[in-house]
């Protein structure tokens, strides 16, 4: 039996929804619905009236608690900020990991972007959750920069100040969040782990393995120490061994070993 409710009222109207619910549920979910409910908090906890959530936002987080299928990676950026913003008040560590999981596979375009980094900004004290939608916007940025810089040409023309000022913050954090990030061995970031060598990627001294060997026992270390760029002839040093292996990339692929 249904035996608490949520109540929200809207500010620019006299509409009042609530959203039912079951305290053994809630607290089966989360620790401080239980000491909320069955703790030695005072006052009327069966109509809960909720200021710091939309009703939106609630249901699915709800939903979420009650075993029904949502789909994260279909919602807004605002909506997953809020269903972070609910995870982490209610001290639900599985569901901030699924909202930050599915920033990061969401599809990030110019048309999202500025978006993005305003949900991003409004969230920072959501550290988690706004560097992972700052590490997205990342990956938009490193791999679209003349979209990008048509982004900043359209943002002055319009004369949108604002727009521009949260583009410029974005760029520059994200891009400082890659200094940060490198890789010591691909030097990258993100980390070429697993990634195919190229004449255009390789790195001196760089681990790296052939492919099929994943399962090599014992591992043995092997290093770029010079790739003919011309012939695509790669040459490395393998660990126990004095000589060294020149292969071609057409003849053998390599992927980065860095974890």
């Amino acid at each position: 039996m249904v035996d608490v409710k949520f109540i929200f009222s809207s500010p620019d109207s006299n509409e009042v929804q609530e959203l039912p619910a079951h305290k053994l549920v809630l607290s089966c979910a989360s620790q401080v619905f239980r000491t909320q409910f069955y703790g030695s908090i005072p006052g009327d906890q069966d109509a809960i009236p909720v200021t710091d959530s939309s009703f939106e936002a609630f249901k699915i987080f709800l939903d979420i608690l009650y075993n029904k299928k949502v789909d994260l990676k279909t919602l807004t950026f605002q909506l997953l900020g809020e269903v972070f913003y609910l995870a982490e008040k209610y001290h639900i560590d599985t569901l901030k990991k699924l909202v930050t999981s599915s920033v990061m596979a969401k599809r990030i375009d110019a048309e999202n972007l500025l978006i993005a980094a305003k949900v991003a900004e409004e969230n920072y004290h959501m550290e988690e959750f706004a560097n992972a939608l700052y590490e997205t916007c990342s990956n938009f940025v490193s791999e679209n920069p003349f979209q990008v810089l048509k982004m900043f040409a359209n943002l002055e023309s319009q004369e949108d100040g604002e727009a521009s000022t949260s583009l410029n913050r974005v760029t520059a954090r994200v891009f400082s969040m890659r200094q940060m990030d490198k890789c010591k061995n691909c030097t990258q970031g993100p980390c070429l782990d697993g990634v195919l060598l190229t004449k255009d990627n390789y790195v001196l001294d760089a681990r790296i393995l052939p492919e099929g060997f994943e399962n090599e026992d014992p591992s043995r270390i092997r290093r770029i120490l010079k790739l003919d760029e011309e012939k695509g002839l790669v040459c490395y040093s393998i660990s126990g061994q004095s000589e060294t292996i020149s292969k071609l990339l057409v003849a053998q692929k390599y992927k980065f070993k860095c974890k």
